[in-house]
């Protein structure tokens, strides 16, 4: 019980509820106004930041309802001794601290895009039909985590392999933070084992390509080009083409 108190003092040392409910009041309002859409891109922003603020909000609700549970639970357990509710009070405070645990962990996510979802693509690498299979058993590890941090996981493309495993897959995984948890799994994986399909029953080492992208949904993506990068050349048939038309 002690241990989950102290933790349940780390989100009210950072959230400033009068002022987090302030900047939602104040947002709300300016997304209220006529001219909101005017410049979509600062309304795309300010109705991200919005809904983050929101997020922030329902998740301390949700927290400080679990405690006050808990606290209830306990004042009864005060006057009479039930396994029952010793095992729920049990319960609820250990999910509790993981979900501030999780949440101290996002804040350490910074990126521009780690609230993002997130596209991963699995591609065999040397290693033949060991390599497929090692393949395929990263896409069974990236899905089933996914699923268990409550993201909606699915496969948007597969190349299946010539005796086993797969060639390639792109999975995508939708909810907040997906890219910023999965961004350091980019890079080469290995695997070293008795190759199952070797009937020398020789070691084997096998490889596998991760890369990771977030996804960006509908957001402007703006490109600036200096003036001295540009090279601008115009052919004569496109001035004779030019002249032509201005006469």
């Amino acid at each position: 019980m002690k241990q989950s108190v102290r933790a349940w003092g780390k989100p009210r040392t950072i959230f400033d509820l009068p002022a987090l409910n302030a900047k939602i009041q104040d947002l709300e309002q300016l997304a209220a106004q006529p001219d909101f859409w005017e410049r979509q891109e600062t309304a795309q922003t300010t109705l991200q930041e919005l809904n983050d603020l929101k997020s922030n909000l329902e998740q301390y609700q949700q927290w400080q309802a679990k405690l006050e549970d808990t606290k209830a639970i306990a004042e009864l357990l005060e006057l009479e001794a039930d396994e029952t509710l010793v095992t729920e009070a049990q319960t609820n405070l250990t999910h509790l601290v993981q979900e501030l645990d999780r949440w101290e962990l996002q804040q350490l996510l910074s990126g521009p895009y780690d609230a993002k979802g997130a596209v991963l693509t699995i591609n065999a690498g040397a290693g033949g039909t060991d390599a497929q299979d090692w393949a395929e058993m990263l896409l069974r590890m990236y899905t089933r985590w996914g699923e268990q941090q409550g993201y909606k996981v699915s496969v948007s493309d597969i190349s299946e392999g010539d005796e086993a495993g797969i060639k390639s897959v792109t999975l995508e995984f939708e909810g907040r933070y997906a890219y910023g948890y999965l961004k350091g799994e980019k890079g080469t994986h290995r695997l070293v084992r008795i190759s199952p399909f070797n009937a020398n029953g020789k070691r084997q080492t096998s490889f596998a390509g991760v890369e990771v992208m977030p996804i960006l949904g509908e957001e402007a993506i703006k490109v600036d080009i200096p003036e001295k990068d540009l090279e601008i050349t115009t052919s004569r048939a496109v001035a004779k083409a030019a002249k032509m038309l201005i006469k």
